[in-house]
């Protein structure tokens, strides 16, 4: 099954070296903003986002959206899923997912990452290498959450928030939309929601 990987960082090459270890796919290559001569793992950056179409009018109709950054994968994810897209989950092999967790599409979960039970992640979230998500925990649509981040159970992260890495989480916490939490923060109370600027 052939797939295109957005971006072109870092969290994109782990998602080529997950993809590579699934089997599945065949990832064709990278879509980078900033083209060119660009290999990362001997996978090439193979064009701008003006190829989208044509390589989906090529028969290429998978993706995954690999940019941290929440407002811009939130827009191509839009625009891709527009253009008639299907989204993959590039899931780690070592990440530990409790049977009764909820998985949405276009969703990254990097190596070591535990998910306990009845916990329910939305679309277009990434998340990042050894975290722990708590029972009973919902992670909405478009969360990024950074590496080593403990969320403790029964806790609520809100569309666009952004959990930066060592970030821990006391239970029965609500973090708001378009929020960031800073590297390192303990959140023991709710965290109001954001505008979107």
């Amino acid at each position: 099954m052939k797939v295109i990987i957005i971006g072109a960082g870092s969290t994109a090459a782990t998602v080529a070296e997950i993809l590579k270890q699934n089997r599945v796919f065949e990832t064709v290559g990278y879509i980078d903003e900033r083209p060119g001569e660009k290999v990362i793992d001997t996978l090439k950056v193979i064009g701008d986002d003006s190829i989208i179409e044509e390589l989906y009018s090529k028969g290429i109709h998978n993706a995954i959206v690999a940019i941290s950054d929440n407002k811009i994968r939130e827009r191509i994810y839009l625009r891709l899923k527009n253009i008639g897209f299907n989204f993959i989950n590039a899931i780690h092999s070592t990440a530990i997912i409790s049977p009764s967790v909820t998985i949405g599409e276009g969703v990254i979960i990097e190596a070591g990452v535990n998910l306990l039970g009845n916990t329910s992640i939305g679309n277009n979230v990434i998340i990042a290498a050894g975290s722990i998500i708590g029972r009973n925990s919902i992670i909405n649509h478009n969360v990024f959450i950074g590496p080593g981040v403990v969320a403790a159970g029964e806790n609520v992260i809100k569309k666009n928030a952004f959990i930066s890495c060592g970030v821990s989480i006391t239970n029965h916490i609500i973090i708001g939309k378009n929020i960031k939490v800073k590297v390192g923060a303990s959140v023991d109370s709710n965290i109001e929601d954001l505008p979107l600027n």
